[in-house]
């Protein structure tokens, strides 16, 4: 019994002493999102995200969307000021080749709306975007088939807000989401 007390306060002791590496990964505690739903049928799309971002080069939302919707107007933001917007967006290039710099990536499900971390740490990013003809109709009713939020982010936020508004700004209460 003596040797097993003894062996658990040396685990514990150790667990204490020995360093454990800390893995650095990037976290999105928020996304606000506001969308304006406008009568021909484009939806304009401002995320406001916040969170710490320590590792990798970029972030980025993947849009596994059919080929009706098309992203225009993409312009992103930090504390610092607008970003470049960059025609062909290389996955590949470094950190500083995409600091302050944001793009549409084609893939072969869709596209992913790409910007450059820019800098490590605690960052505040504005992703505003429009989307053509994200409203169809249907036989009951019109609708909109689209993610906000999907697993195939980088960076999978921990709160979310959607606030869901008519141009004129009357709020859309009424969803139904399967």
């Amino acid at each position: 019994m003596r040797k097993r007390t003894h062996g658990l306060m040396l685990c514990l002791a150790l667990f204490f002493v020995i360093p454990i590496p800390a893995f650095a990964a990037n976290q999105v505690n928020t996304i606000d999102i506001q969308a304006l739903i406008y009568g021909d049928g484009t939806i304009h799309i401002t995320q406001v995200w916040e969170g710490d971002f320590d590792e990798g080069t970029e972030s980025y939302i993947p849009m596994n969307a059919p080929d009706y919707l098309t992203i225009s107007e993409l312009i992103v933001s930090d504390k610092n000021g607008s970003y470049d917007n960059v025609q062909d967006w290389n996955i590949d290039l470094s950190f500083e080749e995409k600091a302050i710099k944001c793009g549409v990536n084609d893939t072969d499900s869709g596209y992913e709306i790409c910007f450059g971390i820019s800098q490590y740490g605690k960052n505040r990013y504005t992703i505003a975007y429009k989307l053509d003809k994200a409203v169809s109709s249907y036989s009951d009713r019109d609708g909109v088939n689209f993610r906000f939020i999907n697993d195939g982010m980088n960076t999978t936020p921990t709160d979310v807000t959607v606030q869901i508004l008519l141009a004129d700004g009357t709020p859309i209460t009424q969803l139904l989401g399967i």
